[in-house]
């Protein structure tokens, strides 16, 4: 059986190299899977807009700094826990967005909560991560409202 370099996340996106091979000249099949599966309304995002970001996924380096995204979390995390260690939690009101079909919606208010003081929460309804696409009347709706609060 084969063993895993430490740099080798259980998340596949962020295994190095490995998702742009499996990802390369099959840019196509990765997002319509991607967008499929993780949507509420699959439909959201439409053909002349998906084929789009398929030609802007296949420009050269372009899954790479897609792939970045995920690379870059435990970065993330270090550095915030060490921002959070120096200056506490936010001090700004925080509006924590989650689509009510995606896998935050019961999670964003506490996690938010951890990082900062004030925290509204708005799940949007018929939505999964794609909040703008699948219901952008309940996402302008919640925005507003907590510009104005």
């Amino acid at each position: 059986m084969p063993t895993h370099s430490p740099a080798v996340s259980p998340n596949g996106q962020q295994a190095p190299d490995i998702p742009e091979a499996l990802t390369l000249e099959r840019e196509a099949l990765y997002l319509e899977r991607y967008y499929h599966d993780m949507a509420f309304d699959p439909s959201a995002i439409d053909l002349e807009t998906f084929n789009t970001y398929v030609r802007s996924f296949s420009q050269p380096g372009a899954m790479r700094a897609g792939f970045a995204l995920y690379r870059s979390f435990a970065q993330d995390i270090a550095d915030n826990r060490a921002a959070q260690a120096q200056q506490g939690k936010l001090h700004m009101p925080v509006l924590a967005l989650a689509g009510a079909a995606g896998r935050y919606a019961t999670r964003i208010g506490p996690m938010m909560l951890e990082v900062a003081e004030t925290v509204d929460i708005a799940v949007i309804p018929r939505a999964g991560p794609w909040l703008a696409e699948e219901n952008p009347a309940a996402l302008a709706k919640a925005l507003t409202a907590f510009a104005r609060s």
